[in-house]
Formats: C-alpha cells, structure tokens, sequence
C-alpha cells in the first residue's frame, strides 16, 4: 500500500514511507471507505475465504480507521461474528474492541 523509497547511507538503507509526507487522515479514509462497501456486502473476510495476508489487511485498516467510527463499529460486529465462529484470530477482536472503545471515550475492556 505504501510505496518505499531506499535512502542510502551508512551502513544499512533506510525505508521511507512516502505516506508519512501526507496528512495522516488521507490514507485512513481512502482504504476505510472501500473497507465498509465490501463489510456490507460479503461480511468479514476471513483467511480461510480470502488467506492471511488480506484478512490481516483488511483488520489494519478497520483498526486504523479511527475517523471512520462507522467502518470500525461495523467490523468489530463482523469480525465478532467471525470469532465467535472460530475463523478469525481472537487477538484482532480484542485490539478493535479497545480501539473503538477508547475512541468513543470510554476504557479499554482487554488492555491491549
């Protein structure tokens, strides 16, 4: 997703996320909004339907869509449900519980 620059330079490069150099708010609505359209119409994307690598990917960003309370609220019922039904990693439930928790004001159920 971000693209990776190589700065040379002492004994090991350096990566740079050029992302970083954009407001920190863009990249959270542009991956949250396609996010919630795909939540809607196939439900959690769990590794067993889509592998690990996108269903990681998927929880990232409903993780980090802190200005998007919509996306996140309705991932953590999604991947609720999909905990409860043994196909998604419980850690996850936990971190977007605490996530949506703190960012509605209120303490952390999990202490993640």
């Amino acid at each position: 997703m971000c693209a990776r620059g190589v700065v040379r330079g002492g004994s090991a490069p350096q990566y740079v996320h050029r992302a970083l150099a954009r407001p920190a708010v863009a990249p959270d609505v542009a991956c949250s909004a396609p996010l919630e359209q795909l939540l809607a119409v196939t439900g959690w994307p769990t590794p067993a339907r889509v592998g690990e690598e996108a269903s990681r990917a998927a929880w990232l960003v409903a993780q980090h869509a802190d200005t998007q309370l919509s996306v996140q609220r309705l991932a953590l019922r999604l991947l609720g449900e999909a905990v409860a039904r043994g196909e998604a990693p419980v850690q996850q439930l936990a971190m977007l519980e605490d996530r949506v928790a703190v960012t509605e004001g209120g303490l952390q159920r999990c202490g993640t």
